[in-house]
């Protein structure tokens, strides 16, 4: 699973112009942001409830540091 969410992340992160319009997430990005909560809500609640909290109003520059810091998280947690 950590692999398919850090993908999902990576994709947010590197492409950000497909998935935030005016500081805030668009469409496409709500789209992403649901599926990767879906997938930490099975695999890890922490970091379900820590994306959640954003989930959908935060602004862009928030967005892009909790993910990172997700991503780095699940990471971590593979090389473990």
């Amino acid at each position: 699973m950590s692999s398919e969410a850090r993908s999902l992340i990576d994709g947010m992160l590197h492409r950000r112009d497909l998935f935030f319009s005016k500081g805030y997430l668009n469409s496409e990005g709500r789209k992403l942001v649901a599926k990767l909560l879906r997938l930490l809500a099975v695999e890890d609640p922490s970091l379900f409830r820590r994306v959640k909290r954003l989930y959908p109003e935060a602004p862009e520059d928030r967005w892009l540091s909790t993910l990172q810091e997700v991503r780095d998280e699940l990471a971590s947690r593979r090389r473990a």
